[in-house]
């Protein structure tokens, strides 16, 4: 089953995500999980609070979200303070089962697990609307030139070692746009990084909202 998992974006440290990026039903539904991450089992959606990094328009986007100790944010479009593991422990209350990222030794070409969908909220400055937006259409092919089309993207879940999640510890990869061991949301099908670095690239088109 696809479910949604929308990053919403803080514009000030004292607003409140619940105030503005949603409306009264989906308040009514929400649960929240730490300070910055809510989920909502009537729509089976997962909420993260997330802040716009500092990549700069025409840089390799090798990440969508990293956890804010990670050292990427120079290539991620966002980061959090939520951690990897955490963000896996709120699918699984939801019911998601984690699946396994690609692995070439294994004979494993690209990742197995379930599909979610994307999605970016956020305040524009001057009083404007709320804004919702995949975070494909902050991501342009190099080669074709043309925006990143929507789509989903497979649970792989955390690499553990004794108990660990491995992911909150090295590069904190939350959604890779290449398929990353360490990163729990990778793009379906075959994308290793060779293949993928330096292809896509920050959308001069479409600005990164200030987070």
């Amino acid at each position: 089953m696809k479910k949604l998992f929308p990053i919403i974006l803080f514009y000030s440290v004292v607003c409140s995500p619940l105030s503005w990026a949603m409306n009264q039903a989906e308040r009514a539904g929400m649960k929240l999980i730490k300070p910055g991450l809510w989920v909502n089992a009537s729509n089976q959606t997962v909420y993260v609070a997330a802040r716009a990094t500092e990549i700069k328009a025409g840089e390799p986007c090798e990440f969508i979200l990293i956890g804010n100790d990670s050292g990427h944010g120079y290539e991620s479009l966002f980061s959090t303070k939520i951690l990897p593991s955490e963000i896996q422990a709120a699918f699984e209350e939801l019911g998601f089962e984690a699946g396994v990222p690609s692995d070439a030794s294994a004979y494993r070409f690209w990742p197995k697990g379930e599909r979610v969908t994307l999605n970016v909220h956020f305040a524009p400055p001057n009083g404007r609307p709320l804004q919702s937006l995949p975070p494909e259409s902050f991501i342009i092919d190099r080669d074709s030139q043309q925006t990143l089309s929507a789509q989903t993207w497979t649970f792989t879940g955390c690499l553990e070692k004794d108990n660990t999640c491995l992911s909150d510890q090295d590069i904190q990869a939350i959604v890779a746009t290449y398929n990353e061991p360490y990163s729990i949301f990778c793009p379906p099908g075959q994308a290793d990084k060779s293949s993928i670095y330096g292809t896509l690239l920050r959308n001069s088109k479409n600005p990164l909202p200030k987070g």
